[in-house]
């Protein structure tokens, strides 16, 4: 009783300091403060009993999948965005619980959870030597490391066994929302197609499309097979290799783990379809087969030296860039990295973009601050230090999505679960979709990813409990 009484004082305090302290912002800051009032409130009366911080995290994951970038950056100033709003929020709340109910040894419950300390710590390290030097860019392109933060602190609220079952419930929606999101996104519709960046939804879409393959598979349920049909239509159509590499590599993985042979059916299907896709619109338009051409090409520089950049293809500048990265890295200091804040193989984005990069340089011109590949990534940021480290957290986790798929999804397709399917189907393909585009280093797509690992582990632990006893 008391105390709620406080907690009612402090909110109208807080209340009439709020009306006090609005007329005298900027209007964007006005806007801001009166969304983020909008959106507490919001969580406070939504399922009351549920966590708190646990709302949050549901709430960011349901944003990015709906909005992608355009939720991910809200922000009264950068670099506090809405992401770091939650984190900090979640992070202060699962600390109480720590604190109150002793749960230290959770923080360190798996090998995961050592090397993630390893590669905090380490990363900590760099951002303490970078900021000086690099101020607000060097704690944005942190934010590779320090999004894992986001796997601690969903861990420690999945202990709560109702948390954890609401979570498993709200998969389904995100998967058929993601593959939603990925039919409309490569529809090309003007308006509509910029409903969110595929990078937010490739996870979910490629476990929505393995959800309702098998669901059709098992059920007979025939009306999947034109669900499949659109999604694989508009997937083709987009061209994107990137879409095609993550959903590939979850299905293999799926068919190999969890010994569900009925893939070879769906990625037999996939080339055959895709041949004939691809011969008709070649047939149709030979400027659309030299663009899928493209995606295969090599990088064209003069010798490697990259004074000009003359590919046209999407592999051809990412390989390019890589090899300045690694170029680049290997001379500064190949063990430590260049740190956060510097720009990343800057000898391939001065060719690339020109004198308008040569003058501002990337920070102002705002090139993109990620090679489109989480190992080069780290490399350039970290060096071979972090490189090892990352190496040896993707053997971990791929070492748990093994598990996971023994235990859960390598039983008859009648005896086990649709939405144990789709969870390796979502770590897989965000995982892979790291190595050609971007997870890790944006919250759109790293925060989803890291909670689902989580997840993913504390289902895996309850298990084990469960046969032990």
């Amino acid at each position: 009783m008391i105390k709620n009484i406080l907690l009612i004082v402090g909110l109208i305090i807080l209340g009439l300091y709020g009306i006090s302290v609005v007329p005298t912002l900027s209007g964007r800051m006005q806007l801001a403060a009166v969304i983020s009032c909008i959106y507490i409130i919001s969580l406070a009366i939504i399922y009351p009993k549920i966590d708190f911080g646990f709302k949050f995290i549901l709430i960011i994951i349901s944003g990015y999948m709906l909005f992608g970038k355009r939720f991910a950056y809200l922000s009264p100033f950068e670099p506090i965005f809405i992401s770091e709003i939650c984190l900090a929020v979640s992070f202060i709340i699962v600390l109480g619980k720590i604190l109150s109910k002793g749960l230290w040894g959770k923080l360190f419950d798996t090998p995961l959870h050592i090397i993630i300390w390893l590669l905090l710590i380490y990363g900590a390290l760099h951002l303490y030597l970078g900021f000086p030097r690099y101020g607000i860019v060097a704690i944005k392109d942190s934010a590779t490391i320090y999004y894992s933060l986001f796997f601690l602190i969903s861990y420690i609220l999945f202990q709560n066994k109702q948390l954890f079952y609401i979570f498993e419930k709200y998969l389904m929606w995100l998967f058929i929302i993601g593959l939603i999101g990925l039919i409309i996104n490569r529809s090309y519709i003007p308006v509509i197609s910029a409903f969110p960046f595929k990078d937010a939804y490739i996870g979910a879409a490629s476990a929505g499309f393995l959800v309702i393959y098998f669901k059709t598979i098992r059920d007979r349920y025939y009306l999947g097979y034109i669900y499949l049909g659109i999604a694989i239509v508009f997937i083709m159509a987009a061209l994107n290799m990137s879409v095609i590499w993550s959903l590939g590599f979850a299905a293999l993985l799926i068919c190999i783990w969890a010994r569900k042979y009925q893939l070879l059916y769906l990625l037999f299907a996939g080339v055959i379809f895709g041949g004939l896709f691809t011969a008709v619109i070649s047939a149709l338009n030979p400027a659309i087969f030299e663009r899928i051409i493209s995606e295969f090409d090599s990088m064209n520089l003069a010798d490697l030296n990259i004074t000009t950049y003359q590919g046209s293809s999407t592999s051809g500048w990412r390989v390019a860039w890589w090899l300045a990265i690694w170029r680049e890295t290997m001379l500064v200091n190949p063990w430590w990295g260049q740190g956060f804040g510097a720009d990343l193989g800057s000898e391939f984005t001065l060719a690339f973009y020109g004198k308008a990069y040569g003058e501002f340089g990337n920070q102002a011109f705002g090139a993109a601050r990620y090679p489109h590949n989480i190992l080069f990534t780290v490399i350039g940021r970290l060096g071979l230090i972090g490189a090892l480290l990352f190496i040896i957290y993707s053997t971990i986790l791929l070492s748990y999505i093994y598990k996971f798929c023994k235990l859960f999804c390598s039983k008859s397709l009648y005896k086990i679960k649709l939405i144990d399917i789709g969870i390796v189907a979502y770590i897989a393909a965000s995982f892979a979709n790291a190595f050609v585009q971007c997870t890790y280093e944006a919250p759109y797509s790293a925060i989803p990813h890291w909670v689902m690992i989580a997840y993913m582990i504390v289902k895996i632990k309850n298990a084990k409990t469960l046969l032990t006893h």
